[in-house]
């Protein structure tokens, strides 16, 4: 990954992070592509519906609420990644996948799909990834053992 947009794509989380962190409408507007959607279970809602929420739900930073949020990965092809990130936000544990673009030079946040998930969910959840290319790596090799002409 060049370095370059990898900290392109470092400056853009964090922004979503402090934009969460400060209910900053104008961060996060800055952030997400104007047709992005957010996206959970029985939920969607398009960008402007998320900031409304936003702009009316509790400060973060202003109960003094403990700043923890990380990236837990990146993957980028091209000009696409999907970055994985942990929000603990008003004694909620988000997971948040978040889908990134590069157009015209400038990465946003195109989609974002999340949950709430304890701790301990999203410690699992880094151990079913582990296992999941464990378990594909075997299936690609009995493919090219069993079927040399696929």
């Amino acid at each position: 990954m060049a370095d370059r947009d990898l900290l392109e794509i470092n400056q853009l989380i964090n922004q979503y992070f402090q934009g969460l962190y400060h209910a900053n409408v104008a961060l996060l507007k800055q952030a997400f592509h104007p047709r992005a959607h957010l996206q959970s279970i029985n939920l969607r809602l398009t960008r402007d519906e998320w900031l409304q929420r936003v702009a009316t739900r509790t400060v973060p930073s202003e109960i003094q609420e403990k700043f923890s949020y990380r990236i837990l990965t990146v993957e980028k092809l091209g000009e696409q990644a999907m970055v994985k990130v942990s929000c603990p936000l008003l004694g909620r544990s988000y997971l948040d996948f978040l889908s990134l673009l590069k157009e015209q030079g400038r990465w946003c946040i195109v989609n974002k799909m999340y949950a709430d998930a304890p701790e301990s969910d999203l410690l699992a959840s880094n151990s079913l990834v582990s296992s999941s290319l464990v378990n594909s790596s075997l299936v690609n090799s009995a493919l090219e053992t069993d079927s040399p002409d696929l």
